[in-house]
């Protein structure tokens, strides 16, 4: 269990290192959480009891069904790998990567957003506009470029990047809801491959659990 702005500050981090070859980074929260702890930070955030109320393994599949999933198998032993210790990091506890932010920390401030959020409509009336800011790369043509005209109209803010003017230029013409900006530049930094094998990936690959691995040279 680890929080999102984590994640993205590890990844920060991680592009202004340097290391050869493939490195596989494990990140975790500053401590494992059981469910009563979460039940725990959220009746502490919420001023309010909260409890946890155990599901018989037995109901899981019907219950994975009500909410949509077509193929729960895959979830039900996922859940069990979790409970019963089989699915971990590769190096364990001892060898992940923790990151600062607490678990009540995160769920006060996903509370204290929430509250705010509500406070602000009770007083003006207006419905909190929800909607993001998203950068997409590679978002002068192809799939990019599709992901950032859904994502307009649907009223999310979108920043585009292209490698040069040209692209940048060309994926204006072809946006008619208009993004808030468009970033120009290469953002990828080529590496020193060794000879035959240049056309391998060179971006970091994420898996389950925020393991990722990147390469570099």
């Amino acid at each position: 269990m680890v929080a999102t702005e984590d994640i993205a500050q590890t990844a920060v981090e991680l592009l202004g290192e340097s290391w050869n070859g493939v490195r596989i980074v494990e990140l975790e929260g500053p401590e494992r959480y059981s469910s009563d702890d979460v039940a725990a930070a959220l009746a502490s955030a919420l001023h309010a009891p909260v409890r946890n109320e155990i599901v018989p393994r037995s109901a899981w599949e019907e219950l994975f069904r009500s909410q949509g999933m077509k193929n729960p198998i895959p979830r039900i032993r996922m859940v069990d790998g979790f409970n019963e210790g089989w699915i971990d990091f590769e190096s364990g506890q001892r060898g992940s990567r923790k990151a600062g932010t607490t678990l009540q920390a995160a769920l006060q401030a996903l509370v204290s957003e929430k509250q705010s959020r509500a406070c602000t409509h009770a007083a003006t009336g207006k419905e909190y506009n929800d909607m993001s800011r998203i950068f997409i790369t590679g978002s002068s043509d192809g799939l990019g470029l599709m992901a950032a005209q859904l994502l307009l109209q649907q009223g999310h803010s979108v920043v585009l990047h292209a490698r040069n003017v040209q692209r940048a230029e060309a994926a204006h013409r072809k946006l008619p809801f208009g993004a808030e900006a468009i970033v120009t530049g290469d953002l990828c930094v080529e590496p020193a491959w060794p000879q035959g094998q240049e056309g391998r990936a060179r971006h970091p690959h994420s898996g389950p659990r925020n393991r990722s691995t990147s390469k570099k040279g």
